[in-house]
């Protein structure tokens, strides 16, 4: 029998990361006789909107966010970690000693060690040590130390972690920190980042742990490709993402005002600036027809694309991995416009699936290459679609990657 733990951040419980990708993941997961799902920092009022995975094999357990004042008294647990003391020498000899990281390495060390005990609680239900086990992490943060802790009790499995942007790139972080990335690169047995960008970030900060990095593509659901001609008279652009200052979506509503002929946008997603963007968005010409969707499921957004002529895909991000809603654009022959910034790059071939712009892009630099495609003959806009399909197969396609990856995780499990 192989078994397969696999711990995530909430999912598939809403949560500010919707992990929404990871739903098609799970599909790939049928050749392990069970899958046991931790879904970490589960906070108690979203317990009744699990989304159902109709898995057969996968047992979900959800781990309850705690209130603070129960993370503050737990961080006592970090005095008697040694990897506590191991990573406070190390910010010290670094020279990145602060209080900040202090607080943010105890906070680490208290949700860890908190929710490993409640792990603890359901493993002692299952004859862990009666099958073949291994165990998968799908963020890179203080998720992967919970089966580090856990690891004879999880019958001693290899462990892997995926790594994708805010939990790889510190810089992201505003104390530009994540705690204990040496001790757990030397404790998982695979971190697998998504993008080319992300292992060579991690390969270069962390040499001596090179041969345990390896990228692994995310990838989405073959649905077709959407046959979608360029019209004189309008065109639509579509973006979708999580409403927050990182996707900078004023950006795009800065460019639309620079352009006078008839533009319509749909934005797919919700999240803290949701109002105050559908606000700043008011300013937009009459020629500018915009439609926020809000929070919408994955299903709804990949049959949006099969149904309606979308032209052009936007991502104006100032920080990414792979955003796989470029790939699932790119999966029905959507271009995209996008900036240059994580592994974006390796998705988005300049003028040949879309156009990269510079990270610090001005909304004239935007505007200008919608009006390029707008202006565009149809013959040369269908390359562009073609080759975004072709792109999004030969390396974004769910169907290869996943199941390669699912692979790998079985031959893991001994």
């Amino acid at each position: 029998m192989k078994r397969l733990f696999v711990f995530t951040s909430a999912f598939p419980f809403p949560a500010k990361s919707m992990e929404t990708y990871l739903e098609t993941e799970c599909q790939y997961y049928d050749k392990f006789d069970e899958v046991i799902l931790f879904a970490l920092g589960v906070k108690k009022k979203t317990l009744s909107q699990e989304r159902k995975l109709n898995v057969h094999n996968v047992k979900v357990y959800p781990i309850l966010f705690a209130p603070l004042w129960v993370y503050m008294l737990n961080g006592v647990s970090a005095l008697f970690d040694k990897n506590f003391y191991i990573e406070v020498r190390e910010l010290i000899q670094t020279h990145r000693f602060n209080v900040r990281r202090l607080i943010r390495l105890l906070i680490f060390m208290s949700r860890s060690h908190y929710e490993t005990r409640l792990v603890k609680k359901v493993l002692r239900k299952i004859d862990v040590h009666g099958a073949k086990n291994v165990a998968y992490v799908y963020r890179f943060e203080y998720h992967p130390y919970v089966p580090v802790l856990l690891k004879r009790e999880l019958g001693d499995g290899k462990i892997i972690s995926r790594a994708h942007g805010y939990d790889l790139y510190e810089e992201r972080n505003s104390d530009q920190y994540i705690p204990l990335r040496r001790i757990l690169l030397q404790e998982l047995d695979s971190v697998q980042p998504i993008s080319d960008d992300g292992k060579n970030y991690l390969s270069e900060k962390y040499p001596q742990y090179a041969d345990k990095i390896t990228v692994s593509r995310l990838g989405t659901l073959d649905k077709g490709i959407k046959e979608c001609h360029i019209n004189d008279n309008r065109i639509h652009l579509v973006s979708c993402s999580n409403v927050v200052p990182i996707k900078r979506l004023d950006k795009i509503i800065d460019a639309l005002c620079l352009i006078n002929q008839n533009v319509q946008w749909t934005h797919y997603g919700a999240g803290q600036d949701y109002e105050q963007i559908r606000e700043y968005a008011q300013k937009l010409p009459t020629n500018i027809q915009c439609s926020f969707k809000g929070q919408a499921t994955n299903q709804e957004v990949l049959k949006a694309y099969s149904e309606i002529n979308y032209h052009l895909f936007l991502n104006l991000s100032e920080s990414e991995g792979i955003p796989v809603s470029i790939m699932e654009a790119m999966s029905f022959g959507i271009p995209c416009i996008a900036t240059a910034v994580g592994g974006t790059a390796e998705i988005v071939e300049n003028n040949v699936n879309g156009v990269l712009l510079p990270e610090d892009v001005s909304p004239e630099q935007v505007s200008k290459v919608i009006l390029r495609f707008m202006t565009m003959q149809d013959e040369d806009y269908q390359i562009f679609r073609q080759n975004a399909r072709n792109i999004w197969n030969a390396h974004y396609n769910a169907e290869t990657n996943y199941r390669q990856f699912t692979d790998m995780l079985y031959t893991k499990a001994e």
